[in-house]
Order: structure tokens, then sequence, then C-alpha cells
């Protein structure tokens, strides 16, 4: 009985630090920093996966560091095609589709341009890609899928800054 009490504890504790841990938000720098025409308050954080960041991006995402919902400060300075992995990104930033559906039920759809950033902004994840993962562990936590994560190129993070 003593034992199992004193293994909720450790628990607690070590639940505690990392909460602790997760009050300051984690600062990612990417390749291409975009902010998103569709919203004023909208970013997105390209990533590009290579050898010297590989293992430290996975022990992010498995730490549930960019799970939607998490705050994060989004770090780079607009986009260097010269540091994509793939070709796709010849376009910078792109645009971002809208969607409106009408009281009459009519859809419109509307594309508009995103613009490169400079600097760092806090946000509030609402969504991420590009991450090759798997199950998830009994804590709700993420795991990167070890035979499709060597061959990923990159991973994006989109947010708005909380009011």
């Amino acid at each position: 009985m003593r034992r199992s009490a004193l293994a909720a504890g450790a628990f607690a504790a070590a639940a505690l630090f990392a909460q602790a841990a997760a009050a300051e938000p984690v600062v990612l720098e990417g390749q291409c920093f975009c902010k998103l025409g569709s919203e004023k308050a909208g970013y997105k954080l390209i990533v590009a996966l290579t050898d010297a960041n590989r293992e430290a991006m996975r022990k992010l995402i498995e730490a549930g560091g960019v799970d939607l919902g998490k705050s994060i400060t989004l770090k780079g300075k607009g986009c260097d095609p010269n540091a994509w992995p793939h070709k796709r990104y010849k376009a910078k930033c792109g645009q971002t589709s809208i969607f409106k559906r009408s009281a009459d039920g009519k859809e419109t759809w509307k594309s508009v341009d995103n613009s490169e950033h400079t600097g760092a902004v806090t946000v509030r994840i609402f969504a991420n890609g590009g991450i090759p993962v798997g199950a998830r562990t009994p804590a709700g936590l993420p795991i990167v899928d070890a035979k499709r994560w060597p061959g990923a190129a990159s991973f994006s993070v989109m947010g708005r800054v909380a009011k």
C-alpha cells in the first residue's frame, strides 16, 4: 500500500513539473513564416526537417508541443526557398481559401494571398500538418510513426494570436 502511495506521489510531482515547464511557450523556428491572408491574427510556420533537427522535432512532437490548443512561439524571417526541402514551396507563402455558405445555401470560395512575416509571435495552435503520427499513448500524447518519419521533409504549424 505504501509503495503505491509513493508511486502516486512521484507521478503527481512529475506531472506538476511537466505542467510548470509547459507554462512557458516553446519557441519553434522555421524556414517559411507567413501571416495568413484569411485572418488578421493567423500565422503559419513551415519547419524543414534535417539531420540536425529531426530528433529534437520528434521529441517536441511526442511531448505534445505542437498539439492543437497549445501555445507556442513561432519564429522566422519570411521564406527562404534555398532552405526548403522540396520544390512545392517555391510559391513562398501561397494562398488561403475562404469558404462561405450564405443563408440560401449558396457556397462561395475565395482565395487570398498570405504574406511573409519576420519576427516571433506567440499563438494558440489550431492546425498542424505533415506530421506522420501513429497511435497516441495512454496519456494522449502523439507517437511519431517510425517508418514514415525518416522520409518526412517538413511539417507546418498554424495558430492565432490569443486575445
